[in-house]
């Protein structure tokens, strides 16, 4: 029951911050993951290049919603980052295969990553 919950969150926050008119000259998007003191979050932005053999591609931002993050309970985060990572790319692989508003734009982009903030960042779409 409390996955679903966040899941719904998810994808909610999604829907709404790529529900507004976005710049047309996104490339890709980064679901950044953060980790505070045990505590995990994870952000989203646009950015104005993609390439999948340079991350930096991911510091070129162009775009952010109103809310840029929210926060991942720590039953679904658990306590450790890799399971945060699986359990985040997982849940954003299910969102982008919907038909959620927002998963629609994500597809219409050349690529879509997750990862750590200073870590590897996964690329999860591509070209």
């Amino acid at each position: 029951m409390f996955y679903r919950n966040f899941e719904s969150t998810f994808y909610k926050w999604v829907n709404e911050s790529l529900s507004k008119e976005l710049p047309e000259c996104i490339e890709g998007f980064s679901f950044n993951l953060i980790e505070n003191f045990g505590d995990f979050s994870i952000e989203l932005v646009g950015t104005a290049s993609f390439d999948e053999d340079d991350q930096d591609w991911a510091c070129d931002e162009i775009f952010e919603p109103n809310r840029r993050a929210i926060s991942i309970p720590e039953k679904y985060s658990g306590l450790q980052w890799e399971i945060c990572l699986d359990n985040m790319q997982t849940l954003l692989i299910d969102y982008m295969k919907s038909n959620e508003k927002g998963a629609l734009v994500l597809q219409r982009a050349e690529g879509i990553g997750i990862g750590f903030v200073d870590g590897d960042l996964i690329v999860v779409k591509k070209p």
